[in-house]
Formats: structure tokens, sequence, C-alpha cells
């Protein structure tokens, strides 16, 4: 909550800095609107949309929001195929500042709000254990509310087409992020050296992570044949891509 009331204190002073420079639209001059569309966010599993409204020269307010597409993705593990499946929601809303002369065209500084869930599952086959080997089901669940800083560029090509670079975007979040590793393999039930080893591969993994491995809270189950992992708190971030739009 702290990091929200920060963000939104930040945008007041964007606003009346901005206020002073720009003080009000330019008389007859044409207020704009665009929808765009982020091609490379099918890659996370969404289809990316996103709206600006000009409502002053320099300044604009912009919306988004990621619309789950499930996306699969091939990949190896210890030289084993494996198949994992993503889909991600999102919202944000942003307030921009354009530091050129021209309307919605140039460099701009963009403060946001975001909010974000993601959802992963796949198969990890073969894992050794204490005499044994087992497959993991793996299932994944992420949700973060924070906000953020972009540096970016736009361009307008024939006035109507929007080319709108995220060249540095930089956000923290309020996160949370459980994971569950279930032995679908086995019919033997674990037993304390089992359970010891599963949790020990994990925290292995886990405590590799920067920032924030240490504070990952890691639990194996011997009676489910599970181990789980819960991360809550803040969470680093980066946002950048390209959209291409409709000016109208």
């Amino acid at each position: 909550m702290k990091k929200i009331l920060l963000a939104l204190l930040l945008f007041g002073c964007v606003s009346l800095a901005s206020a002073q420079e720009d003080k009000e639209k330019t008389p007859g001059l044409k207020s704009f609107a665009a929808v765009k569309w982020n091609p490379t966010s099918l890659m996370a599993g969404k289809l990316s949309l996103f709206g600006e409204y000009n409502f002053k020269n320099k300044r604009s307010v912009t919306v988004g929001i990621g619309i789950p597409v499930e996306k699969t993705f091939n990949f190896d593990i210890d030289e084993k195929d494996s198949e994992l499946k993503t889909k991600t929601t999102s919202a944000m809303v942003g307030y921009r500042l354009y530091m050129g002369k021209k309307t919605m065209s140039g460099f701009y500084f963009e403060p946001y709000l975001k909010y974000t869930k993601n959802e992963m599952g796949t198969v990890l086959k073969d894992v050794q254990l204490e005499g044994q080997t087992a497959d993991f089901l793996l299932t994944s669940k992420y949700s973060g509310v924070g906000g953020g800083f972009q540096l970016g560029a736009q361009a307008i090509i024939a006035k109507r087409v929007t080319l709108d670079f995220l060249i540095l975007g930089l956000e923290g979040s309020s996160a949370k992020h459980t994971m569950e590793l279930k032995d679908i393999k086995s019919s033997i039930p674990w037993d304390m050296l089992d359970e010891q080893k599963a949790e020990q591969e994990i925290k292995d993994i886990t405590n590799d992570i920067p920032l924030i491995g240490k504070k990952i809270e890691v639990d194996a189950n011997m009676s489910n044949k599970t181990v789980t992992t819960e991360y809550k708190g803040f969470l680093p971030g980066y946002r950048g891509g390209i959209t291409i739009g409709f000016r109208f």
C-alpha cells in the first residue's frame, strides 16, 4: 500500500510540474487518441492492447490491458524435453509527458501503475531422489501490484500510424508468488530422506535467485509428495518493447 501511495504522489508531482510549463492547450488544437498493440506480448501469454488520450499539447493519459492467451514453449532441462504453458493478465494506467514540440511525438517520461497476474505449468521429468526418479508436475502462480517509470519515444507516420518504443522502464511491485511441485510418477511413498532431498534440491535453486532468493520459503511434505515455495514482498522489474497503433 505504501508503494501505491508513493506512486500516486509522484503522479501528482509530475502533473503540477507540467502544469507550470504548459498551462493550457493551444487554441484550436485538436485532441488526439490512439489505440495500440504490443506484438511481443504474445510471448508472455497475453494480448496487450493500449489506449492513449492526448488532452494537452505535451500531456496524455494511457491505459493498457493484457488479455490472457495461453502460450506453450518447448525447452530442455538436463537434456530432457519439457513443455511450459503460461498465461498472463495485466492492467495499467499511466500519465505521459512529452519533451518535444509535436503532439504525441518524440521522447517522453511516463510514471504508471500496474497490476499483473501470471500462471505457469510444466512437467519436470526424471528428477533424481534417494534411490529413485520422479516426474514433478510444476504449477506456478504470481500476482503483483506496483508502479514504475517509463522512458520512451513515439513516432507518428503519415499523421496516423504510431510507433511507440518503450526504451527503459524500471518498476517495482508488491508481489506474491507460490509454486508447487508434485511427484506424479512414483507410486512408492516418500520417506524422510526423499523429503529432505527434494527440499534441498529446490533450496539450492532458489538461493541462487538475486535479491529475493534467501527470502523464499521452501517446504516439503512426504505424505503428499510435494514441495512448495512461497515469496511475499518487493519485486523489482523491467518494462520494454514496442507497440504499433493508429491515431485518430
